[in-house]
């Protein structure tokens, strides 16, 4: 029953994602006024699409800024992390499942030594903690827009996730040992094959917790994630210039809380359809034209994942000589 159950779920997933985002391109292709969509990109002003581009390489090395932070007492070079962060997210994008983060921590433990496990626990720490500035902004927000229900509903349930997320972390951080020793009894009714390894890898993904053991690691944490999430608003809100359009920064950081909503909906590769249909939702909420929307919309999807994607496969031919010089010596 519960594999069915599963089976149910990945084909619903499988399916209604890119469904949704042929949706999306299909209303494009058959409601848009294309040529003023054409006219709109050719007179945006390149200026600032090119400070927005810069805007989102200052965001990826704020996020490994705070991931070198989480490995605290260890410190690991930020020439090894920047590439293992940056190969990650674009994994993510084109790949289902997470399979980025996976990535990130393999990548990372090649180029510094460091346990698989652990990195995977800075990673999903990481991710707590960006669900928590989103749950904030979003609650920020709302005291100065209506907040339709298409991103009030899934926050109400990002809240309970994070309710959930912060107590399990209370229990492995102040119980610690008793926690081991739960994983080793449960991992004893696994067979031997799991007895030996899960014990091991709990222990290294708790260390991954280590960011939370002071006050003042959670201090720094939380600053490193507010400026992360200030400088994605503002590179929202720099855009709008490059499309004359004079909206409150507000706008900026709502269509931002959107995005990172909507994008975690299964689609197509790269997010394509869905990426345009939060724009334009959002955009269109503030009267601004549909076709300026969705030009709007295109710009922010290519300075948002080419030059990740472009660093990626610097990044990926490098760390394969790296690979073969390590397997030669």
């Amino acid at each position: 029953m519960k594999n069915h159950v599963h089976n149910i779920i990945y084909w619903l997933n499988l399916i209604l994602g890119p469904l949704l985002s042929l949706i999306v391109i299909g209303w494009a292709v058959w409601f848009l006024d294309w040529q003023q969509v054409w006219r709109e990109l050719i007179g945006a002003n390149y200026g600032w699409v090119l400070i927005t581009t810069c805007s989102i390489l200052v965001t990826i090395s704020l996020q490994t800024g705070r991931w070198q932070t989480l490995f605290i007492p260890r410190i690991l070079p930020f020439r090894h992390l920047f590439p293992a962060l940056v190969m990650g997210q674009v994994a993510n994008i084109l790949a289902p499942a997470r399979a980025g983060d996976v990535l990130r921590a393999y990548i990372v433990g090649k180029t510094t030594g460091i346990s698989k496990a652990r990195a995977l626990g800075t990673i999903a720490l990481e991710k707590l903690w960006d669900m928590l500035m989103l749950f904030l902004f979003t609650a920020g927000l709302s005291f100065y827009i209506t907040l339709p229900d298409l991103i009030l509903t899934p926050v109400n349930i990002l809240m309970s996730i994070i309710f959930v997320g912060l107590s399990l972390l209370g229990v492995i951080l102040w119980q610690r040992q008793r926690t081991m020793q739960l994983v080793t009894y449960i991992s004893t009714w696994l067979g031997k094959r799991f007895s030996d390894r899960l014990p091991i890898f709990a222990e290294n993904v708790f260390d991954g917790f280590t960011g939370l053991h002071t006050p003042q690691r959670i201090a720094i944490t939380c600053l490193w994630s507010v400026l992360i999430w200030l400088t994605m608003g503002t590179t929202n809100y720099m855009l709008f210039w490059a499309f004359n359009l004079y909206l409150a920064p507000r706008i900026a950081f709502l269509l931002l809380v959107a995005l990172r909503i909507g994008v975690a909906v299964p689609s197509l590769p790269g997010k394509i359809g869905v990426f345009q249909g939060i724009c334009v939702f959002v955009l269109a909420l503030f009267d601004v034209p549909y076709d300026i929307a969705f030009s709007y919309s295109l710009i922010l999807h290519l300075i948002t994942f080419l030059p990740p994607i472009l660093l990626s496969a610097i990044f990926g031919f490098q760390l394969n000589l790296q690979i073969q010089e390590m397997r030669s010596l």
